[in-house]
């Protein structure tokens, strides 16, 4: 049993530091794989032009400058070894540091620098839309434990006013923003649900101060909000669709980019952080620490923030381990498919997505594929290792 565990603690600790690696490489992307020089001297003048956007500088009257490791960026094309030359090919160049050393695709992208980029692509998308489901999840499923079903207590006229103005905030937020109008910018998109949320605001301000100079006067009989049971079937109803179909309906409202593609994933990939959250918090409200924080008259917020959440995240840490790799493979699936990113940005679904144009490219299947495989790979041991860590 020692020895199992060993082993399993080895390979845990060498998929950590894969996962390290690979983040280093993400950040190091645009150092490690560029057309531009990584120092110039010039005109007397010292530059970084890697971290400039544009065309390359000309260095022919260059002084001195750094080239890149890989000499190609993630959308250079060598149009002298356009066609699938292979890594084993005869190229065309007149030094080794010029060479394709992973061969290229059909356009003459350097498939080694794709495999970079796609790195970086695979991670913002996994821990982007992780962090965004995360959020999601804490909130919905702290208040869903902690508030019940009988917490909260309003009127049938509150409860149904308030359920209109959600109703309506929603509507607002999906018609009026120009998510798929392309000459919109994030800046307007953001304004405009900047003005709808505002709106949103402003409006439950009015209907609750009006409620309560009615309630004031009327005295109607509160009745318990089943604000749990609500929030059990929104998860429900959101768990019956399948992922991928939400997934292309929520991205029929946004325009494409990476961006994008964080936030979709992101809100529909929530639900499994929520349920589970759920369940911690429930069983925490039994443990002796609670009630003994309520008899000193602590609040359900600081009972939840301070006590509770703490002693929930572990097995949480478990699911976003296993949730990053799930993104990762549902990133790569939607850009072999040609749903996911433009065709500027690298990613390995996409490079994969390639070799289907010529069965004979092997190493453009190949690479693509190692990469995917050894991430998710390392992802499910390191969600192995804190599972077995809490047995």
């Amino acid at each position: 049993m020692k020895s199992n565990r060993y082993i399993r603690l080895g390979s845990a600790r060498r998929s950590l530091r894969f996962l390290k690696l690979l983040v280093v490489v993400a950040i190091l992307a645009p150092a490690l794989a560029n057309e531009k020089p990584l120092l110039l001297l010039e005109d007397g003048a010292w530059s970084l032009p890697f971290l400039k956007s544009g065309a390359a500088p000309d260095l022919t009257n260059a002084r001195f400058y750094i080239p890149a490791p890989i000499p190609y960026g993630e959308s250079s094309i060598d149009y002298a070894h356009s066609g699938y030359y292979s890594p084993f090919s005869k190229q065309m160049h007149n030094s080794w540091h010029q060479r394709h050393w992973l061969g290229t695709d059909g356009l003459g992208r350097d498939v080694l620098s794709q495999l970079i980029y796609g790195c970086q692509t695979a991670l913002w998308v996994g821990l982007g839309a992780v962090s965004i489901a995360l959020l999601i999840g804490l909130f919905i499923g702290g208040i869903s434990a902690v508030l019940g079903d009988d917490q909260l207590k309003y009127s049938r006229l509150r409860i149904g006013l308030m359920s209109l103005i959600v109703l309506f905030s929603i509507g607002l937020l999906i018609v009026l923003p120009p998510y798929q109008v392309e000459t919109a910018s994030w800046l307007e998109v953001l304004s405009l649900l900047g003005f709808c949320l505002l709106l949103s605001l402003l409006l439950f301000g009015l209907s609750h101060w009006l409620l309560i100079k009615w309630e004031k006067k009327a005295k109607p009989t509160l009745k318990p909000l089943a604000l749990d049971l609500y929030l059990n079937r929104l998860v429900e109803v959101i768990e019956s669709l399948p992922l991928i179909l939400l997934i292309l309906a929520l991205s029929s409202l946004l325009q494409g980019g990476l961006a994008s593609l964080i936030l979709v994933i992101g809100l529909s990939s929530w639900t499994g952080i929520a349920k589970m959250f759920r369940a911690e918090i429930l069983r925490a409200k039994e443990m002796g620490y609670v009630e003994s924080g309520r008899a000193l008259g602590f609040k359900d917020a600081r009972l939840l923030m301070v006590h509770m959440l703490p002693n929930a995240l572990p097995p949480i840490l478990v699911k976003v381990s296993f949730g990053v790799a799930a993104v990762i493979l549902i990133e790569a699936s939607f850009s072999f498919l040609g749903l996911g990113l433009s065709a500027e940005e690298a990613s390995w679904g996409a490079l994969l997505a390639e070799s289907r144009n010529n069965f004979e490219a092997w190493w453009i299947a190949l690479f693509p594929g190692l990469a995917i495989f050894f991430t998710l790979l390392a992802c499910n041991k390191v969600g192995d290792a804190l599972s077995n860590s809490r047995k």
